[in-house]
Formats: C-alpha cells, structure tokens, sequence
C-alpha cells in the first residue's frame, strides 16, 4: 500500500466530513451501518484515504443533512485532498471569505508573511482594504463591503489566540 501524507485540503476535508457527522448526531460505526459500510471504509475516508466515489461521498453528506454550500465545498475538496500543495486556484476572483486560510490559521502556531507590493490583509485598515479591494478589476463592486467583513473578521481571529506573526514588507 502506497504511503500517505497528510494534506492541507485532506485536513480540511477531513474535519469538514468529522464536523458533518457530530452535527447530524452519528457516531461513526450508526453512519456506517446506515450506509452499508465497514466502519473501516468510513474512518479511512475521514482520514484522507478515499476508497470512494462522488456518488458514494453524496450520499454520505446527504445522510448527514449537509447544507449545500458545505457540501459542494467538501465535494470540490475530494478530489484534490490528496494533492500537496497548499495554493487554490479560485478562478479570476477570489472566494469572499478565505476559508482555507482561516482554518490554517487557527490551526498554526506561527505566520510568516511577505508582500512586495502592498500591506498584508491581516495588517490592513478598512480603509486601506475598501481602495485596494475597488482597484481590482475582478471585484464586483457590490462585493467590497462583504470582502471588507470578511478580511477584518479574519483579523479578529488572529487577536483572540496566541499565534507568533511575523511580516515583511517592502519599503
């Protein structure tokens, strides 16, 4: 059997799915017998080693009562769960509230951020957001405020735990 590594997307995956089912009230072995599963099977796609199909993932998350926003999010991170890399691509516009870097974030004990050509997000004023945000060419203006939430939200979770931050910036 081929070694496995753990992912960022398999960790998010896989709490996303752990999440899913404490919140329809299964344990592990209930949803497995619900769906005609070794519980094995069950625990190994939790734990990043698929052994599934889409089909299969569906049913699951619809047993479960995933809302549809969380389940096509968890059903885009199947796919990939086993890739390594921790950039995602999101098209020409990026998600309104970054939710991979958030549960990143909470997770990390540290960051270390370098930008060349503007402040970091997590060091922006409102101010500083709102021009940077309307200078994109592929953000809709009736998006700004939305995005604006999310980033300082974002800066509130970092100011309620202890995470050592480090930031460089060009002068």
């Amino acid at each position: 059997m081929p070694k496995r590594f753990s992912t960022v997307r398999g960790r998010e995956f896989g709490d996303g799915l752990r999440t899913a089912i404490a919140a329809a009230g299964f344990s592990s072995r209930a949803l497995a017998e619900r769906v005609d599963w070794d519980e094995a099977k069950l625990s190994g796609l939790v734990n990043g080693k698929g052994g599934i199909s889409d089909v299969e993932l569906g049913v699951l998350l619809g047993l479960c009562g995933v809302n549809p926003v969380e389940r096509d999010h968890l059903l885009s991170l199947f796919p990939v769960a086993h890739v390594k890399s921790w950039l995602q691509e999101h098209g020409t516009c990026p998600p309104v509230y970054h939710r991979t870097l958030a549960e990143n974030l909470a997770a990390a004990n540290a960051l270390i951020s370098w930008r060349g050509l503007a402040l970091p997000e997590l060091l922006q004023t409102p101010t500083y957001m709102r021009a940077a945000i309307v200078a994109s060419p592929n953000v809709p203006q009736t998006e700004v405020e939305a995005r604006v939430k999310a980033r300082l939200k974002m800066q509130e979770q970092l100011r309620r735990r202890e995470l050592t931050c480090t930031f460089y910036i060009h002068d």
